[in-house]
């Protein structure tokens, strides 16, 4: 079995087609970083229209918590699965865990390394474990803006690594001076 499965992998290089191949569902303009862990029941995700889900995410959809238990008469029956849904329009960032039975709304980020354990309302950001609420997608956009200093678009394209190293220093350079005052 687990043959078969990295037989699979090696196949399909493109991410978002596996995962459509063993029954995720996935919106049209999605990208993955790298292949998120779907788990045993690929078929109870989907995801939205044009999101970005980060390198070493998981959706969890079944809770083995009944392993302690299971073997007693009274809890034999017990078993846990739930959908998990991501909305249009969502960034996931890397290693983030989604919980069984959880909605992300349209237009959400969720922050690295957070683990969703609840309900995300539309258009919020929402970090931690577990993860919170902490402002709006366009609360973000523009405390992003208001730190972005000015960069040279043409040096990204001709010489990536030193326009990503002089956007740095000009960033930290403004946003120091932001603080100080």
């Amino acid at each position: 079995m687990r043959l078969k499965y990295y037989f699979e992998r090696l196949f399909y290089r493109n991410p978002v087609d596996y995962a459509k191949y063993i029954g995720v569902k996935v919106g049209n303009g999605c990208r993955f970083s790298a292949l998120p862990d779907f788990g045993s029941e690929p078929f109870l995700i989907e995801i939205g229209d044009h999101v970005l889900i980060g390198k070493g995410c998981a959706f969890v959809t079944h809770d083995s918590g009944n392993w302690l238990f299971r073997e007693q008469e009274k809890y034999k029956k017990t078993m846990k699965f739930a959908r998990v849904k991501v909305g249009n329009n969502c960034y996931i960032g890397i290693r983030s865990i989604i919980m069984p039975g959880v909605t992300i709304g349209d237009g959400c980020i969720i922050g690295a390394g957070s683990i969703v354990t609840n309900d995300i309302p539309e258009g919020s950001v929402a970090v931690g474990v577990p993860a919170r609420v902490i402002k709006s997608v366009d609360e973000y956009a523009e405390k992003l803006l208001s730190q972005m200093p000015e960069y040279d678009e043409r040096l990204m394209k001709q010489d990536r690594t030193k326009a990503i190293l002089d956007f740095v220093e000009k960033f930290e350079e403004k946003n120091e001076n932001n603080t100080s005052n």
